[in-house]
């Protein structure tokens, strides 16, 4: 009985993670040639990062440096 109460609760704390993980926002903070940017954040984070080396590319950007970190 103790071990099925143990288990039950670690199959409650994954299921709070994966809530909190769907609900995780991400934020990327990019320097691009001596002016810091806060750009918006989004939900997925491959996408916005492919998107945002894309636009890097395009407009022939230096990102200096590039700060992601989930926002809750």
């Amino acid at each position: 009985m103790l071990k099925q109460t143990k288990h039950q609760e670690k199959g409650n704390g994954n299921k709070n993670e994966d809530i909190k993980n769907k609900n995780r926002c991400w934020v990327v903070m990019a320097c691009v040639q001596d002016q810091e940017i806060n750009i918006s954040c989004t939900n997925n984070l491959i996408v916005f990062v492919s998107s945002l080396m894309k636009l890097a590319f395009e407009e022939m950007l230096y990102i200096v440096y590039m700060q992601i970190f989930p926002k809750f």
